[in-house]
């Protein structure tokens, strides 16, 4: 995608590759307050969000750490989350679109945040000069505050 740099596609495919693993690849897969079980596989491990920690199911176990987790419901999140659907809204406003009608799914949604977006909106989408590489821009910077928050709570 035009207009994006090279430190905002690196964190988008990072993020992509290893999902809700991105802070735990950064750990160097080690022991550490990172992981709540470290002989789970990723995608069966608890998020490591200190507000997620108390938040469990009926057999104690925290939400699972998914993209979905990450990028759509872990509360520690939720003030770069705000902005980042603020500018999602404004750039899908901006070619004709709304999440409510055009990204009604959960998947839509992750898909359209991580570079993939729904079949249906790509001649809107790409049409506009520059709403897709917005929307695309501020998931990069979602990430980045992911990354800092999370590292820098566990560091």
């Amino acid at each position: 995608m035009d207009g994006l740099s090279k430190s905002e596609r690196r964190n988008i495919a990072i993020f992509r590759m290893q999902c809700a693993s991105y802070v735990h690849a950064h750990a160097g897969f080690k022991p550490s307050p990172l992981f709540q079980h470290p002989h789970l596989p990723f995608p069966e491990r608890g998020c490591i969000s200190l507000h997620c920690r108390h938040r469990t199911d009926g057999l104690g176990n925290a939400p699972i750490d998914s993209t979905g987790h990450v990028l759509l419901d872990c509360p520690a999140h939720a003030e770069a989350r705000a902005a980042l659907m603020q500018a999602i809204d404004s750039a899908l406003a901006a070619c004709g679109l709304t999440r409510d009608h055009d990204v009604t799914t959960r998947t839509r949604l992750i898909c359209l945040l991580l570079g993939s977006p729904p079949p249906h909106t790509h001649e809107r989408l790409f049409g506009h000069p520059t709403a897709y590489r917005d929307i695309l821009r501020a998931t990069a910077r979602f990430i980045k505050s992911v990354h800092a928050t999370r590292w820098l709570q566990h560091a």
